[in-house]
C-alpha cells in the first residue's frame, strides 16, 4: 500500500484519524498528505532508539537530503518507549523499499492500452528479493525475473541468477489452491499447521545453538592463538622486529575476538527482540474459518483478488529448486471479512477423510505479534493483544526456466 493511498484512508475519517498539526496555522492542511504519512512510516526513532545523521548538513546538497541508512548512527541504548520494535521497522522498510515505483492494487491499469491483468501481480518475488513481472507468450501469462532488466546495480550481489526466471501463472494459481485448501479450509488443516509448528520450532532452536556454537568455539580458538604469541614473545626482545610483528598480530587477534563476542551478544538480543514463538493456542483463529472444499478456479476475479488481499498472499520463487513458498497472513482482526469471502466460494465434492493429502508440503507457522505500542509480547500478554497468523507452506511447482542454450524448457 503506497503512502498516497494510507493518506486517502486515513482522510475518510478525519475524527478518527485526526491529522498532523505543523507549527503555525499557515501551513496546516487539515488533511493527510503523502509527505506527512512519508515522515511517520520512514521515522526510525519510533523504534526508541535514537538515530543520528539521518540528514546531510554540510553535503550532499543542503540540509533536506537525507542520508542512506548505512550512514545512519544508531543509539545502543533506548532513548524512550518504543512504539515498533526495531525487527518490524526493518521488515516495513525492506517490503517498502522493494515495492517502490509500483502502483497499488491488483486490478487492470488504467492505461487505455491495457489488454491483461496479472492475477499474482506485485505477490510473486523471485529468491533474490525483487518482484517478478508478469509476461504473455503464446497465450500464457508468465512471472519472470530479468537481472539485467530489475536486479541493476545487484548483479555482483546475485551472481548466481539464471540470465531470466520464467514460471508460469497457472503452475502458481495450482500450489496456491492447495495451500489455501490444505492450510486454512481443509479437515485436515489444524493436524498440518500443528506439525509445521513443531518443526519450525525445533529448527529455530536448533538453527540457533548450531551458530552459538560456532561463534563460542571461533572465541575460544581465538584465545588459544593469543596465548601462543604471548609465550613466543614473552622473552623476546622488544625491539626486534619479529617482536613487532607478533604484536600486530597479538592486537589483531584481540580485534577479531571482539568481533566474535559482539555477534554472540547480537546473537542473543536478536533472540529477545524476535517475535514471539508461536503456540498452539495461536491456531485458535484459523478454527473461526468455516471447513470447506474450496477450488478457487471457480471464484470470480473480484473475490479471489479479495482472498488474496485479506491473506496478504506472497511467493517466494527459488530458481534452483522447483518450488516456492506460499505464505499466508490471518488477521487477527477482521476475520469475518475472510468468512464471507470464504463462504461466497462455490463448494467442491468433500475429500474423503482418509486422504493424505499432498505429499510435497512442507508447512511453517508463525506469529506476527500487533499490540500495544511499548509492550513486550510474552507468551501470557500475546493471547491478550492482536496477532496475525503467518503460514509458510512450500509446494513443488513445474515452472519454465531457460537452457544454457538460451531456449526454453
Amino acid at each position: 500500500m503506497g503512502f498516497g493511498t494510507i493518506a486517502e484512508r486515513l482522510n475518510l475519517d478525519l475524527e478518527a484519524h485526526p491529522p498532523p498539526e505543523p507549527p503555525g496555522d499557515g501551513r496546516a492542511r487539515g488533511a493527510w498528505a503523502k509527505s506527512s504519512v512519508a515522515d511517520v512510516l520512514k521515522n526510525p526513532k519510533y523504534t526508541g532508539c535514537q538515530v543520528y545523521n539521518r540528514r546531510a548538513r554540510r553535503s550532499r546538497g543542503g540540509t533536506g537530503v537525507y542520508n542512506p541508512p548505512e550512514m545512519w548512527v544508531w543509539s545502543t541504548e533506548p532513548a524512550h518507549e518504543p512504539l515498533i520494535p526495531k525487527w518490524m521497522f526493518d521488515e516495513l522498510t525492506t517490503r517498502r523499499t522493494a515495492k517502490r515505483g509500483s502502483r497499488d492494487g491488483s486490478g487492470q491499469n488504467r492505461h487505455p492500452n491495457t489488454k491483461h491483468v496479472y492475477e499474482l501481480r506485485g505477490r510473486v518475488l523471485c529468491r533474490c528479493e525483487r518482484r517478478m513481472l508478469g509476461h504473455r507468450h503464446r497465450g500464457h501469462s508468465y512471472y519472470r525475473c530479468w537481472p539485467k532488466d530489475n536486479n541493476c546495480g545487484r548483479l555482483d550481489k546475485f551472481g548466481d541468477h539464471p540470465g531470466t526466471v520464467y514460471i508460469r501463472e497457472d503452475a502458481l494459481l495450482a500450489a496456491i489452491n492447495t495451500a489455501y485448501q490444505e492450510c486454512l479450509f481443509g479437515h485436515r488443516r489444524m493436524q498440518v499447521l500443528t506439525g509445521g509448528l513443531q518443526q519450525a520450532d525445533v529448527r529455530e532452536q536448533t538453527e540457533r545453538a548450531e551458530r552459538r556454537s560456532r561463534l563460542q568455539k571461533q572465541a575460544a580458538d581465538l584465545l588459544r592463538r593469543q596465548d601462543n604469541l604471548l609465550s613466543q614473545a614473552e622473552n623476546a626482545d622488544p625491539t626486534d622486529p619479529f617482536t613487532r610483528g607478533l604484536r600486530e598480530r597479538y592486537n589483531t587477534l584481540i580485534a577479531d575476538h571482539q568481533q566474535v563476542l559482539d555477534q554472540i551478544t547480537a546473537l542473543d538480543q536478536s533472540e529477545s527482540e524476535s517475535p514471539s514463538a508461536p503456540t498452539a493456542d495461536d491456531l485458535s483463529v484459523v478454527e473461526l474459518l468455516p471447513h470447506l472444499a474450496m477450488n478457487l478456479d471457480r471464484l470470480p476475479p473480484d473475490l479471489r483478488a479479495r482472498l488474496y488481499e485479506l491473506t496478504k498472499l506472497r511467493l517466494h520463487v527459488a530458481h534452483e529448486a522447483d518450488n516456492a513458498m506460499i505464505e499466508l497472513t490471518l488477521p487477527g482482526d477482521g476475520i469475518g471479512a475472510l468468512v464471507a469471502v470464504a463462504e461466497q466460494a462455490p463448494l467442491e465434492a468433500p475429500p474423503r477423510q482418509e486422504d493424505a493429502g499432498p505429499a510435497n508440503l512442507q508447512v511453517n507457522v508463525g506469529v506476527n505479534a500487533a499490540g500495544a505500542p511499548g509492550t513486550n509480547q510474552t507468551p501470557s500478554a500475546r493471547t491478550r493483544t492482536r496477532c496475525e497468523l503467518l503460514v509458510s507452506a512450500t509446494l513443488e511447482i513445474t515452472r519454465r526456466r531457460r537452457r544454457p542454450d538460451g531456449g526454453a524448457r
